[in-house]
């Protein structure tokens, strides 16, 4: 086995998903303690009006906020 730990990253799309946000990074995060390496979570909210990035970093995903995407 390496001596580094696997790495992961969780990428999130999100938009309003202030009901949901904190159950599926819980999800996420019991599954983390289970893989053993490392795990980053991202929220990426894409024109979120609720609360969907306040509740991301609370409960300990970086959130990015994305407004637009070049076509």
């Amino acid at each position: 086995m390496p001596k580094n730990k696997v790495r992961v990253s969780v990428i999130i799309p999100a938009h309003n998903e202030e009901k949901y946000v904190k159950r599926c990074i819980n999800s996420v995060k019991l599954a983390a303690e289970k893989f053993g390496g490392v795990v980053e979570i991202i929220v990426v909210c894409n024109r979120c009006t609720d609360r969907t990035e306040e509740l991301a970093r609370k409960n300990g995903a970086e959130a990015e906020r994305i407004w637009k995407i070049a076509e």
